[in-house]
């Protein structure tokens, strides 16, 4: 909440202050002053989000109280009439306080704005301060993810992807190919795909994360699991029964969750194919063209060469000079135009009209449980335990 963005504002300008004591280790300070950058960003983005969230639902839920949608409404002259008439006899206290209230809405949306902004602005530090430091891949990822997840939050998919991408080679190149956070990236790169209607390679990704999930449930139920080497404690040490048992029942249910989505991600790719073979076939029957399984017309030889059967040289004839006959001149009498018989065009049947592709709203997983809830509160975010 507001409490937590004002301590990570604090611990921000204490870092600072630390990284102007020329006493102070660079690398060291210069670590901490990002991972400062980081927490108070991520603390902005998720304070604006979550207030989005609050008040989109209590609009709705307003309108719905009220009988209304959020929709525009018909337009009614007799109603529009009613109306004006009503307000031609409103107070001006009415006035003044309709008046606030509006610009009490445009302040809070200022603000809204501004926190998200910001936000952005203290991961975009957050990153490049990463980005030179070769021993923060983890934490770099985190970032890249946080962001990733701001950019959908306004609809920049294809940033947002970018992000998740980039995220996702880091997690590679650093975690065990079982490691939880890279079914949870996975994950995030599906949804971008699919929100840019993308599905197949929305269906790739899930399916790359539904295979990390099971893989980490065999070995937790073989006993070999390893604890996440970005983990703050314990890091790729075997987990221990206790926290095997809690992990299980977690990843079992995200796997789960995973699964359903697989089936609506698979309708999804089966009705985009659908899509695109009427689309084909309309325009092969626009265009003329063969329909499918006929033979191609087969292409004419043409006509040998001549040749020739001797080889005695050819004399040339000798050439004969003609004159031109003359020409007598004959009068034309010109033709009556006849009436010009109009024709109406042969009606041909249309072709078929391609079928709608079926859009549907992504199954939500929780991610919170995909990369571990139980880990300690002091772990970073986006941790494992």
């Amino acid at each position: 909440g507001d409490r937590a963005i004002e301590l990570a504002g604090e611990a921000l300008e204490k870092f600072m202050e630390i990284a102007n004591d020329a006493d102070a280790d660079e690398a060291s300070v210069r670590r901490e002053t990002a991972r400062a950058h980081f927490v108070y960003g991520e603390a902005l983005f998720r304070g604006a989000q979550a207030q989005n969230t609050v008040f989109g639902e209590q609009v709705r839920a307003n309108a719905e109280a009220s009988g209304t949608r959020l929709e525009d409404a018909p337009e009614d002259e007799d109603v529009g009439e009613e109306d004006e008439e009503e307000g031609a006899g409103a107070t001006e206290g009415e006035k003044n306080g309709k008046e606030a209230a509006d610009d009490e809405d445009e302040g809070e949306e200022d603000e809204e704005e501004s926190d998200m902004e910001l936000a952005w602005k203290m991961l975009e530090t957050a990153r490049v301060m990463f980005e030179e430091d070769a021993n923060a891949a983890l934490e770099l990822a985190d970032v890249l993810e946080t962001i990733g997840e701001l950019n959908m939050e306004q609809s920049q998919f294809d940033t947002a992807l970018s992000d998740y991408k980039s995220a996702l080679k880091l997690l590679e190149e650093n975690l065990e190919a079982t490691d939880r956070r890279l079914a949870s990236a996975l994950y995030s790169i599906s949804i971008a795909n699919q929100m840019m209607e993308a599905n197949d390679d929305a269906l790739a990704a899930n399916t790359r994360a539904i295979e990390i999930c099971d893989a980490r449930i065999a070995e937790l139920k073989a006993g070999t699991a390893r604890v996440s080497k970005g983990a703050r404690e314990n890091a790729d040490e075997v987990v221990s029964p206790e926290a095997a048992i809690a992990e299980l029942e977690q990843i079992m249910g995200v796997a789960s969750d995973l699964k359903e989505r697989q089936l609506e991600l698979k309708e999804l790719v089966s009705a985009d194919n659908s899509t695109r073979e009427a689309l084909r076939q309309a325009f092969k029957a626009i265009g003329g063209a063969a329909p499918p399984g006929a033979s191609e017309p087969e292409e004419s030889a043409g006509f040998a060469a001549p040749t020739l059967t001797s080889s005695v040289p050819v004399q040339a004839a000798p050439v004969r000079r003609v004159l031109p006959a003359p020409v007598r001149r004959v009068e034309v009498a010109p033709l009556q135009e006849a009436p010009a018989k109009r024709v109406e065009p042969q009606q041909t049947s249309a072709p078929a009209a391609a079928p709608e592709a079926k859009k549907m709203k992504p199954t939500p997983v929780d991610k919170a449980a995909l990369i571990g809830a139980t880990a300690p509160k002091d772990a970073e975010p986006n941790g494992c335990p």
